[in-house]
């Protein structure tokens, strides 16, 4: 078994747990639905916005999260950055809420996909 190999095992096993860390999301990647993947998302942070002296959209916040997941658990895709990427609300009833954000950063090691993702919010 290659480092590799092993290695993935082992993150699927344990990080990739969702009984320890992981949560199932559906998530939305250049019109493909990705349906009930295990994901680990930094819980959401939101900060000030760096304004311009012209800038005149008071009260807008950037928020920015990262996520990981399992390459194959996107159909074998690696999202590009500056691309759009949703994020299903796993606490939503009866309906699906998708939260938008622009991948402001993208790698893959392995099979281990990472994304900074970032938006905006009032």
């Amino acid at each position: 078994m290659s480092f590799a190999d092993t290695f993935n095992a082992d993150f699927s096993s344990i990080v990739l747990n969702t009984s320890d860390f992981a949560e199932i999301r559906t998530v939305k990647y250049d019109g493909e639905i990705y349906a009930d993947i295990p994901v680990v998302l930094t819980r959401p942070k939101q900060t000030a916005r760096q304004t311009k002296d012209d800038d005149h959209m008071e009260g807008v916040h950037v928020v920015t999260a990262v996520l990981h997941c399992k390459k194959s658990d996107l159909g074998g895709n690696i999202p590009e950055q500056k691309q759009m990427f949703y994020i299903s609300d796993g606490k939503a009833v009866g309906r699906t809420y998708y939260r938008k954000y622009r991948i402001a950063a993208s790698s893959c090691r392995f099979d281990m996909i990472r994304l900074e993702l970032e938006a905006y919010d009032e």
